[in-house]
């Protein structure tokens, strides 16, 4: 879906998905907006912490109830932390056992991912719990507020 940037996909989803008191996990810190999107949207926001591999999915108990995890995996966002691909894999696992989608805002991959590439955790998922978001604001000009989300084929509609 071609949408006007990161927070308007997010609004989509956010809008589409999320009930008053449902669960968001984000990692801490965050980006901001993102953060007081999700809380306008009446979520839960739970924070997680983040190391030197990224989210921190293990700090968290498991909970059937979480709607959705929200990651910045390419480029944590403020830390500019990269994901490895083990955290990945446990990130996928986690969401699987608590039927949780993840979000995965990729604002930084064509940079940030240029040497050394790690997999996208949505090319690792075969569950189709990933939600993967980007924009083109940083490739093609700063003003140019165009993005794009990959969605699961469920959610389409």
């Amino acid at each position: 879906m071609i949408v006007s940037g990161s927070l308007h996909s997010l609004y989509l989803i956010g809008n589409s998905l999320i009930n008053k008191n449902d669960k968001v996990i984000m990692e801490n810190p965050t980006f901001p907006r993102a953060y007081n999107l999700f809380k306008s949207l009446k979520a839960n926001v739970i924070p997680c912490e983040v190391d030197k591999s990224g989210i921190r999915i293990d700090t968290i108990n498991n909970d059937p109830n979480t709607k959705l995890i929200y990651t910045t995996p390419s480029n944590q966002y403020p830390l500019g932390i990269k994901m490895s691909k083990s955290r990945r894999l446990e990130l996928l696992e986690w969401a699987s056992k608590n039927n949780s989608l993840i979000i995965e805002d990729d604002y930084d991959h064509e940079f940030s991912n240029w040497e050394n590439p790690i997999s996208s955790i949505y090319s690792l998922d075969k569950e189709e719990r990933v939600i993967y978001q980007g924009t083109f604001n940083k490739i093609l000009h700063p003003s140019l507020r165009i993005g794009y989300m990959i969605v699961p084929k469920y959610l389409i509609k």
